[in-house]
């Protein structure tokens, strides 16, 4: 059974591809909320000048809206504040092109569920599984996995240097990242299905780096068989634990230690 499905656009919309737009999502303060730097080029695209370039934030049920100019006359502003989220959300971004001329509020252009990188990383690049820093209360860390947004590994920042920590010690990494890795490949056994026109569909990335990074390819899983997936995910796990090498450096950061 294949991973991927393919999606028929009847409308005649054009697709915003993801090389045209980044949106940078900057770290909150405690107390403050989360800003995003916004950058957009469209010029590729033949689009009518006219035609209004609308931003739009959401989560779930909740969203903002920005209004942008328009194609001819772009007016991204330098940060958008989104004051109408928790920070512990994963906010996710869609871009609209709407027609102004012949037919009004017609849709000609978007791109869905953008995913923002962080202000850590490189632009045109987002990781697959990002981190984020926020009060868990009680909990030291948690994977929490958006079907729309995809998985996030969350770390209480109340615990002073915890993700430097993880970063610089080998014994930490080993045992925490398996573990938050493990709910994410569980849903990529029980459910590896993207569509492959989507740029923005997560499992789309994951089911590539599955099959690429660790060998393990989510079509080869019979999903009526509940102890195959398991080894799946299991054999997953041994091959990322390989490569990353954790046994190795936990070895020879304990006999740094004892020396």
């Amino acid at each position: 059974m294949s991973s991927a499905k393919k999606r028929i656009n009847h409308t005649g919309r054009k697709k915003i591809l993801c090389d045209a737009i980044d949106i940078e999502l900057h770290s909150a303060s405690m107390g403050e909320p989360l800003m995003a730097t916004p950058r957009l080029d469209l010029s590729e695209m033949k689009l009518p000048d006219d035609a209004a370039v609308v931003i739009e934030a959401y989560y779930k049920s909740s969203g903002m809206r920005f209004d942008c100019g328009t194609v001819g006359k772009l007016n991204l502003p330098p940060k958008i504040e989104l004051d109408q989220f928790d920070p512990s959300v994963s906010i996710l971004f869609r871009i609209k092109v709407v027609d102004t001329g012949q037919q009004p509020g017609r849709l000609v252009a978007s791109a869905e569920r953008i995913r923002p990188r962080s202000d850590e990383e490189e632009k045109g690049r987002r990781s697959i599984f990002p981190i984020k820093e926020l009060d868990l209360g009680h909990e030291v860390w948690r994977t929490d996995l958006d079907q729309d947004a995809g998985p996030v590994l969350k770390l209480n920042y109340r615990i002073p240097g915890f993700k430097q920590a993880i970063l610089d010690n080998p014994m930490m990494r080993g045992l925490l990242l398996p573990a938050a890795l493990r709910p994410v490949l569980e849903e990529i056994a029980r459910n590896p299905a993207f569509d492959e026109d989507d740029e923005a569909d997560w499992k789309r990335d994951w089911v590539t780096f599955c099959r690429d990074q660790l060998g393990a390819d989510p079509d080869d899983i019979d999903r009526s068989d509940d102890e195959g997936k398991e080894t799946w995910i299991r054999t997953a796990t041994q091959k990322f634990c390989q490569d990353i090498g954790f046994v190795d450096a936990i070895v020879a950061s304990v006999k740094e230690d004892v020396q």
